[in-house]
């Protein structure tokens, strides 16, 4: 089975005749990594774009106890989201409950906010010292050799990213109803994100970064929604409300597909997978 999909990867690809893909099939077959498998279909939908820490340049805090006290409701609010979708997610196995808590003991600890504290007592804004702090503690766990432990480091930058939210006085927690069959395209997303975003009309998600053992593709899996990450040109190549199918099997994103590649993907999903003979997009 995965390698009937993987050499109709490498022919839709162009692989097997050259160097390149085929112009014409460049814009409209992307390629990743599948990490959750199975196949889904719907509209594109974008993460909006998220905040990040590279958007917070180095900046003297012009009142120590104002930026003490705004770092520390940033905290509080978090901690009641993450905390809000721990509680309200009664679906979730002890496993995926285990995951969002992690995020919590980080937001509850004492230490790593009195680190953060340490750069605002010197002179810096919180939204710095933060940053100071957090790149710091990824720099730490992209440096360990077990692949498990190395993808940790997306954990601590998302648990930074939602304390810079509420800094920034935005909303954390991913509020929106998807309408129709989605799948989502983003440059990474968190755990918290995925249990938030948990609905019937998820079908699939796009990531052009991401790690294969993170937090979220094992979240991916637990929820049976298939996903292909290291999709580089996808948020490039994609564009909103466009129709996909993503193949969480062979790693494949067609975009705007085919009718032929419809009707096989349906064959499939009918067939459970068996004997796959998809057709290369404008074939």
């Amino acid at each position: 089975m995965n390698k009937q999909l993987n050499l109709l990867g490498e022919s839709c690809l162009g692989i097997n005749d050259s160097a390149h893909p085929r112009k014409s099939e460049k814009k409209t077959l992307l390629h990743g990594d599948p990490v959750s498998s199975g196949f889904a279909e719907g509209r594109a939908y974008f993460l909006g774009k998220r905040v990040s820490f590279d958007q917070v340049a180095q900046e003297t805090g012009e009142d120590i106890p104002t930026e003490i006290a705004r770092l520390e409701t940033a905290f509080l609010k978090s901690e009641a989201e993450v905390q809000s979708l721990v509680g309200g997610a009664r679906d979730l196995s002890p496993q995926d409950k285990a995951i969002l808590e992690t995020h919590l003991m980080v937001l509850q600890d004492n230490l790593f906010m009195k680190q953060v504290k340490d750069h605002i007592q010197d002179g810096l804004t919180a939204e710095y010292s933060l940053k100071k702090i957090v790149l710091k503690h990824v720099d730490f766990f992209r440096g360990l050799d077990d692949p498990y432990f190395q993808d940790r480091w997306a954990d601590i930058e998302d648990i930074g990213k939602r304390v810079l939210h509420n800094l920034f006085g935005f909303q954390g927690t991913i509020t929106t109803k998807l309408r129709q069959p989605t799948i989502l395209v983003a440059s990474d997303i968190s755990p918290v994100d995925m249990v938030a975003l948990k609905q019937v009309n998820l079908k699939g998600i796009v990531l052009s970064k991401g790690g294969k053992t993170s937090h979220a593709v094992i979240l991916a899996r637990s929820f049976e929604i298939p996903m292909v990450i290291g999709v580089t040109a996808a948020l490039d190549a994609i564009k909103p409300e466009e129709p996909l199918i993503l193949d969480g099997n062979s790693g494949l994103v067609f975009r705007k597909p085919t009718r032929k590649i419809i009707d096989a993907y349906a064959q499939l999903k009918e067939h459970g997978a068996a004997n796959p003979v998809v057709p290369c997009q404008g074939k």
